[in-house]
């Protein structure tokens, strides 16, 4: 508790961006071992929001105030951090994969399909981000009755890309990974 007295003050007599950032992730860490855990999560959503409001450009305060708002199941408000982000810096993979696991967990797969395109253009020759598009479409068609079918178009739309791009080696994972 010490810990995060000391913070508080220096925060509170000093608050630069980094000061009050500090204190919001001392709360997101939950440090303060006299709050509970949301207790813990809403302190540092509101310290950390201070911080964003003096260094609005700020992308790694934002990238944290946006998980916090996530963790404390405010998503609409993530939401709206993470779209800050992306237009801040539009490469930035972690904003694209929070929006697109966001989309996922909500059932809406058409819009996490679409982030995780973006992602793999952003970042062609990681593997995991294919693995995960893959994945979403599996998770997209195995609710309806023409899983068979689609999974052909799928493994369709692999193929011509590999034919596409022979020397690609990610195009010859993702088929293996399809099949």
């Amino acid at each position: 508790a010490a810990i995060v007295r000391y913070y508080q003050s220096r925060a509170q007599r000093e608050p630069t961006p980094l000061n009050v950032l500090d204190l919001g992730l001392l709360h997101y860490l939950r440090i303060d071992l006299e709050k509970s855990d949301d207790d813990n999560l809403q302190a540092s959503i509101d310290w950390m929001s201070k911080a964003a409001d003096r260094d609005p450009d700020n992308v790694v305060c934002l990238q944290f105030l946006s998980q916090a708002y996530l963790l404390a199941n405010q998503n609409a408000k993530g939401e709206e951090i993470l779209a800050r982000i992306i237009r801040t810096e539009p490469e930035n993979l972690v904003a694209h994969h929070r929006l697109a696991e966001m989309a996922a967990k909500a059932g809406d797969f058409q819009r996490a399909v679409s982030e995780y395109k973006q992602i793999i253009l952003l970042d062609p020759d990681e593997c995991q981000w294919r693995m995960r598009l893959i994945d979403l479409y599996k998770q997209m068609y195995d609710k309806e009755e023409s899983v068979e079918e689609r999974y052909e178009q799928i493994k369709k739309e692999l193929e011509k890309f590999q034919r596409t791009n022979p020397k690609d080696a990610m195009a010859h994972f993702d088929l293996g990974y399809a099949y």
